[in-house]
């Protein structure tokens, strides 16, 4: 099932965040904050989804 417009904003807002903390070399955070955006995404989607989902995975992997 595809994730609700209100899903994918919240998603969207939490990795904005998790880009601010990492311009700023705050990588717990920024990991943090890909992490929650992932649980959201609970389904592996397609499409805009799943370029989110690969975005905050390789994201979250630069902060370790």
């Amino acid at each position: 099932m595809p994730a609700s417009a209100d899903t994918l904003l919240a998603v969207e807002q939490l990795k904005a965040s998790g880009n601010e903390f990492f311009k700023q070399k705050l990588y717990a955070p920024a990991a943090a904050s890909y992490s929650d955006a992932l649980l959201l995404l609970l389904a592996p989607g397609d499409g805009a989804e799943a370029a989110l989902r690969t975005s905050c995975l390789l994201n979250r992997a630069a902060c370790r």
